[in-house]
């Protein structure tokens, strides 16, 4: 499979990353639950990255007239990228594991705050939340294909929109690059990183296109869901406590797993 060598690389370069120090100017921090100032600006910023508002815009532009269809058969015929539909689906899938990897090991590499009382907690915190933006994701985009209950190019179900393994790698993705925000690397590094991570999500939603199990337009809104969700979830629930009086979620360990603590300022 082509793709092979791009995931090894990719796995080795996250796994480098989790012997850095983070950033001591851009520590990480727990969880905390956002006052609506902070959740409105999370959301606008989410909105107005280009991997969300782009690819919404392209769903539209691909949605127009016949050109969904037109490109969708042109895949499905050339399989360009991965040779056949078969190794189309099995990539999406290995780039999915790829990208959960690659957002749980740097969420585990970013450094805590100088005051953290439990280093490991905030580290959990951290990766929850991103986690929970992925299951929200997820499960967002199973209920809108019940919803609009389109018809898959391939035909074998009416599953089609939006596709979900894009939707989750972007989610992934945008924890991923939050993630890297924090850790002590070159600004070539980052962006290196970033790039890697956006590449492997698109070459993921790709792949549902090749294998006939999206058209173009399902895997553009899927990416721009995702990517919304994990970027605005990142920036609402995770960072520094401003001291406004709004309340903060904590995530300790306990005899019988984890306990979720609420913390209100009085």
């Amino acid at each position: 499979m082509r793709v092979r060598p791009l995931c090894l690389s990719f796995v080795i370069t996250t796994a480098a990353c989790s012997g850095l120090r983070a950033d001591p100017a851009m520590p990480g921090y727990g969880a905390r639950l956002p006052s609506p100032a902070q959740a409105g600006e999370a959301a606008l910023q989410a909105a107005l990255h280009p991997a969300t508002w782009a690819t919404a815009l392209g769903a539209v532009v691909f949605a127009l007239d016949d050109l969904d269809e037109r490109a969708s058969r042109w895949a499905m015929r050339h399989t360009p990228i991965y040779g056949s539909a078969r190794a189309a689906d099995d990539a999406s899938t290995v780039l999915d594991g790829v990208l959960a990897a690659a957002m749980a090991g740097s969420a585990l590499a970013v450094e805590p705050s100088v005051d953290a009382g439990s280093p490991w907690r905030e580290r959990g915190e951290r990766l929850a939340v991103e986690g929970l933006a992925v299951g929200v994701t997820g499960g967002l985009s199973l209920g809108l294909k019940e919803a609009t209950d389109r018809l898959r190019p391939n035909g074998e179900d009416r599953a089609s929109f939006p596709s979900g393994h894009a939707s989750l790698a972007f989610a992934l993705t945008a924890g991923t690059t939050r993630n890297v925000e924090a850790l002590a690397v070159s600004e070539p590094a980052r962006v290196g990183l970033d790039a890697a991570a956006y590449v492997l999500a698109g070459a993921a939603g790709w792949g549902r296109i090749e294998a006939g199990k999206h058209f173009p337009s399902d895997v553009l809104a899927g990416a721009a869901i995702g990517h919304f969700l994990g970027s605005f979830a990142a920036d609402a629930f995770l960072g520094p406590d401003e001291g406004d009086g709004w309340p903060s979620v904590s995530l300790a360990p306990s005899t019988r797993g984890f306990a979720l603590a609420l913390t209100w300022p009085l």
